[in-house]
């Protein structure tokens, strides 16, 4: 899940005070939809039963997390767009 955290440092950095073209929106919106699909899998993952050793009960609490980091750094996205868009 370091991943997402590494992303989650990343998408902060970029998406912020920066004009974006038609296609960065569409191809951001879309890489937003992959990672929230992506987490419903790791969902589904969870509520499987483990291999012994597993800790698949950890998946839905980090899911969560990360899933409330994408709502926000999309937000602030959607926020510069609007900003963007009305200057």
């Amino acid at each position: 899940m370091a991943l997402f955290r590494n992303l989650g440092v990343n998408l902060r950095d970029c998406l912020c005070d920066v004009p974006y073209t038609p296609n960065e929106i569409k191809t951001l919106q879309a890489f937003k939809k992959n990672l929230e699909e992506g987490m419903d899998f790791c969902l589904s993952i969870a509520q499987k039963q483990p291999y012994q050793g597993e800790n698949l009960a950890s998946i839905p609490s980090c899911v969560e997390r990360q899933t409330g980091r994408l709502k926000s750094i999309y937000a602030n996205f959607e926020k510069n767009v609007e900003i963007a868009g009305s200057e």
